[in-house]
């Protein structure tokens, strides 16, 4: 005898099960709790099966399962025991665990310090505003594209904002700069820093002859 099985509160999922066409009630139930797996740590007195999701088939165990009208072919409903909630897969769990404390270190993690003695590069006042100014322009069409015509007006802000930050940047460079005249060159300097002071030195040396 063939029946075919599913359980009340899963009814996508079914399963085959096959025993002798002269079977009692009770050798039906075991052979439900050993070939569907869900009812594997279920006890056979505990299992309930209906024919029609309803009425549960009751009476003697030890009478034949054609006496409750069960034939080859039938599907049979488990009404219980109930089925018990899936577990979390314990590789998704650690895996969720571990990516949640990577991100939480990375988080708190204070930024490298540069090491002491090493040469700091210095751009020229010309070249960062030029890039402030090609990157201030670069903000403002994205945004214009992304946004259109009710945005422009952000966009005029954020480059307005993008320029006064390079002309900032350009004044701090040329105080910078000023400060180097009176530094010479040295040789741990970059070679373009040297270059720069001793530029810096022979024009002060030029003035001052002038000015004599």
């Amino acid at each position: 005898m063939k029946l075919k099985v599913k359980h009340i509160s899963n009814s996508k999922q079914a399963y085959r099960v096959e025993l002798p066409n002269c079977c009692c009630l009770a050798e039906l139930k075991h052979a439900l709790v050993e070939q569907v797996q869900v009812l594997a740590s279920a006890s056979p007195d505990d299992v309930m099966i209906s024919l029609n999701k309803k009425d549960s088939l009751s009476g003697d165990d030890n009478a034949a399962v054609s006496s409750f009208g069960v034939c080859s072919g039938d599907l049979l409903w488990v009404m219980a025991p109930a089925l018990a909630p899936a577990a979390p897969h314990p590789a998704s769990t650690a895996a969720g665990c571990s990516v949640a404390a990577t991100t939480a270190a990375a988080s708190t993690a204070p930024a490298a310090a540069p090491a002491a003695g090493t040469a700091v590069h210095v751009p020229d006042a010309s070249i960062l505003a030029a890039t402030a100014a090609a990157a201030s322009a670069d903000v403002e069409m994205a945004d214009v594209t992304q946004h259109e015509q009710p945005f422009a007006d952000d966009a005029a802000e954020q480059a307005a904002e993008g320029e006064a930050a390079a002309g900032e940047a350009a004044a701090a460079m040329d105080n910078t700069l000023l400060e180097a005249q009176h530094y010479p060159a040295r040789a741990w300097m970059p070679d373009h820093l040297q270059r720069l002071l001793t530029l810096l030195a022979q024009q002060q040396q030029q003035q001052q002859q002038q000015g004599i």
